[in-house]
């Protein structure tokens, strides 16, 4: 812990000759300008840290567009191919649901299959493509 009276003799040593408070107004006074220093340069510092001038010492700034983008575009394609695979899935249990004359799993299926589609349409702006029974369903027919 730092001793509070080396803090004010260094304090005291670093003023200018002459420059010695005489009297609580001018303490007050040094205390008011050296706390604005003091705010002064934590603003700067932290400026320069968001605008990226801190790079070369490890601090970088505020994410650039083309980074936001690029994370963007990589979420996108996640959440797209995550949901091309749940309705394909979703389509193939309608499919089975269907075969099998499951009026309950057909429901429960065609409302999973819709949301998937509405999610998808949500994201990319465009209705998705999917599957037939035939292609889901190759040598897996019953009847």
């Amino acid at each position: 812990m730092v001793d509070a009276h080396f803090v004010q003799d260094t304090v005291g040593e670093l003023m200018p000759p002459g420059s010695r408070p005489k009297n609580d107004r001018q303490r007050f006074d040094w205390a008011v300008s050296i706390s604005i220093g003091v705010i002064a340069v934590i603003g700067a510092a932290h400026i320069a840290q968001a605008c990226g001038f801190l790079t070369a010492i490890g601090l970088s700034g505020f994410a650039m567009a083309s980074d936001v983008s690029q994370q963007q575009a990589t979420l996108t394609a996640i959440q797209t191919n995550q949901l091309n695979r749940d309705m394909r899935d979703a389509k193939t249990q309608v499919c089975l649901a269907s075969q099998h004359n499951n009026q309950a799993a057909l429901d429960s299926w065609s409302r999973q299959l819709q949301a998937s589609r509405s999610m998808y349409y949500a994201i990319t702006k465009n209705w998705p493509d999917v599957q037939s029974c035939e292609e889901l369903l190759v040598g897996n027919k019953t009847g």
